[in-house]
């Protein structure tokens, strides 16, 4: 298993939607009750490319890590240089406090780390 990280900065445009990044991430990918994704556009794009189904997806807001969710779909949209990485968010998962994502961007993740999150989440289940 993989381990893959979509950061979001807050105080950044929204994409079409006239919100901040923060806000619009919690309330139209997060904080949802069906299957969503997130849309990885390039130079990130070329990261999820090797990505599998129940690989996890790590989310971090303004750094803080959130929590994590299986990869249930990918859509490769490489007319729009952009790749959807679809998860079922009433399965996510909370995040411990206190896992930063300050070194890392949006992309895979180092196995180290990933592993280290996620006996985390373990331990705290």
């Amino acid at each position: 298993m993989r381990h893959y990280l979509f950061n979001v900065i807050s105080d950044v445009p929204a994409p079409a939607s006239g919100y901040d990044m923060g806000s619009w991430f919690r309330y139209y990918k997060w904080e949802v009750d069906d299957e969503a994704f997130v849309p990885i556009h390039e130079p990130a794009r070329k990261h999820f490319l090797g990505a599998c189904l129940g690989d996890l997806i790590w989310f971090s807001v303004d750094r803080m890590v959130i929590g994590c969710a299986e990869i249930t779909r990918l859509e490769d949209e490489l007319a729009q240089r952009k790749i959807e990485v679809w998860y079922d968010a009433q399965k996510r998962q909370l995040a411990p406090d206190g896992i930063r994502s300050d070194l890392w961007k949006t992309g895979e993740l180092p196995g180290e780390v990933g592993e280290e999150w996620a006996g985390r989440l373990k331990r705290m289940r």
